[in-house]
């Protein structure tokens, strides 16, 4: 399955991150993990994942789906060991647009995604992003 069939159905698993039942969410999960792994494994060029997901971070107005993405989004970048994997300045001002939500644990989230960003690459970039 190509990496553009695979993108058209990240809007369809996000919803369901939104669902009361766990097992739901669970799987969820499970499946844009493994559409990650497969993105991953191809083309660098076609691996548009965590862009695919980044709208929906700041965008759902459910923050189920908002924790969900960023659990997502640690396991990516603890999985990757190159931050130049990433489009540092789209995912942090993604991430930063997170400390002013509602939710403590959502804050509390977006603090531990950019301490897991932070792990995988330069510092100064970071820091030049957000200051």
């Amino acid at each position: 399955m190509s990496n553009a069939v695979l993108g058209r159905h990240i809007p369809l698993i996000v919803k369901k991150l939104a669902d009361s039942k766990n097992i739901i969410r669970q799987e969820a999960v499970k499946c844009l993990l493994g559409i990650n792994e497969i993105m991953r494994s191809g083309p660098k060029k076609d691996n548009n994942f965590i862009a695919l997901i980044l709208p929906y971070l700041n965008n759902s107005s459910n923050w189920h789906i908002r924790e969900e993405l960023l659990n997502l989004l640690i396991s990516c970048f603890l999985s990757s060991q190159d931050q130049n994997d990433f489009d540092c300045y789209q995912i942090m001002d993604s991430i930063l647009q997170l400390f002013r939500d509602t939710k403590e644990k959502i804050r509390n989230l977006a603090l531990e995604a950019i301490a897991a960003f932070a792990s995988i690459g330069d510092r100064n970039k970071i820091m030049e992003v957000m200051f």
